[in-house]
């Protein structure tokens, strides 16, 4: 089992570690995240028909977490050094990503990030396929219009 684990950490935690800075823009959280969805599925490892995916549900619903919290401490928070690299075609939205909503960014992020079809995005997300339709063309927009 600490094999399999092993493996799986070492083909999918590259990507979601992208994932979950995309969407929260700090290193140390995102590395956070991360581990603690490794963590909470590795007793559950065996159970779980599709690994991959549970995790990515896990990041994404852990950053969402995090997102919360920040409302809260928004005043107080000074931003730290990033340290994690987005994708080439991320890393020219820089700022811009921070911008849009929690939903549309994690939309953006899934489908860029990860390749995902809407399909599988909606999955994630609990929504329905025509909804992410509809963040990413708003998403989108958004970037466009904070480029011109």
């Amino acid at each position: 089992m600490r094999a399999a684990l092993s493996s799986l950490y070492e083909q999918e935690a590259g990507q979601l570690l992208r994932v979950a800075f995309a969407i929260l823009r700090d290193a140390h959280e995102a590395e956070e995240v991360v581990h603690d969805a490794f963590a909470a599925m590795s007793p559950r490892l065996g159970a779980i028909d599709n690994p991959a995916a549970y995790l990515r549900v896990s990041v994404i619903n852990g950053a969402r977490r995090v997102l919360r919290r920040r409302v809260v401490r928004r005043r107080t928070c000074i931003p730290r050094d990033a340290g994690v690299e987005l994708p080439e075609r991320l890393a020219e939205f820089g700022d811009l990503l921070g911008a849009l909503t929690d939903r549309r960014r994690t939309v953006v992020v899934l489908r860029y990030v990860c390749d995902l079809p809407d399909a599988d995005i909606a999955a994630t997300l609990g929504c329905t396929e025509g909804s992410v339709r509809s963040l990413a063309r708003r998403a989108l927009m958004q970037l466009r219009k904070e480029l011109e």
